[in-house]
């Protein structure tokens, strides 16, 4: 239920960029619209907009990364929990929607992890399930200390998801 309620707030915020399907009746085009080719017959040739091109974006391509902080901050104001929940709820929500490509990620110790990489084609893309969120969740211990973790880790995490979406080509849009 909250995955769904989500999925329709993130449905208005992140706008399709994909064209999806044709429509339209246009003289040149993409696909013919079988309605359209007996009257064009029937008119001698002259009702000639019988073609359908993809004018409306339809489907979406974004690149997400969802990053939470693994340190022992976390467990000692009570956060970790909710914050797991959170991620399993965010990503059946993008896996719902059919964002694109998401990752996820852990900082908060001496060097980030990433411990589900951005790529299209991934199983996670599709959909979320247990059999996706039970190796993220061994993943956090939310004991990750690290004497420069709260002024180095997080600007760490910023330039290794920099970096992949870099090594992704930048796609789509972030």
């Amino acid at each position: 239920p909250l995955a769904a309620m989500l999925c329709e707030q993130l449905r208005t915020i992140l706008e399709p960029t994909m064209k999806g399907r044709l429509q339209g009746y246009y003289r040149t085009g993409k696909r013919i619209s079988m309605r359209r080719v007996i009257p064009f017959i029937a008119s001698n040739y002259r009702r000639d907009k019988i073609w359908l091109r993809r004018t409306k974006p339809s489907k979406r391509e974004y690149q997400i990364i969802v990053a939470i902080d693994n340190s022992r901050s976390m467990s000692e104001c009570g956060v970790g929990p909710m914050a797991l929940q959170t991620l399993c709820t965010v990503c059946q929500a993008m896996a719902q929607l059919e964002v694109g490509e998401y990752a996820v990620m852990a900082f908060g110790s001496a060097e980030p992890q990433v411990l589900l990489p951005l790529g299209a084609g991934q199983p996670h893309a599709a959909m979320f399930g247990y059999e996706q969120a039970a190796p993220l969740l061994t993943e956090f211990t939310f004991e990750e200390e690290s004497v420069e973790s709260h002024n180095q880790s997080f600007a760490d995490m910023m330039r290794l998801s920099s970096s992949m979406f870099d090594e992704r080509g930048g796609s789509g849009p972030t």
